[in-house]
């Protein structure tokens, strides 16, 4: 029992860590982006919908 609880806190660290490094690229990168992006594209290439970069806090804050 006391093996499984140990390969439990092992696997929530795995997790914890691999979970929070999309939030901290982020957070290393934000100076570095334009305030406006680019957020979805036509078919063609075209850019049809831009947004504040603060919109790439979405994603890791759910993976996290």
């Amino acid at each position: 029992m006391r093996k499984v609880k140990k390969i439990n806190k092992i696997v929530k660290a795995f997790y914890n860590i691999f979970g929070a490094l999309p939030l901290l690229i982020t957070l290393y990168i934000y100076p570095l982006i334009p305030d406006e992006i680019p957020i979805h594209y036509w078919m063609n290439g075209t850019i049809d919908r831009w947004g504040s970069k603060n919109e790439l806090f979405i994603v890791p804050m759910i993976i996290f």
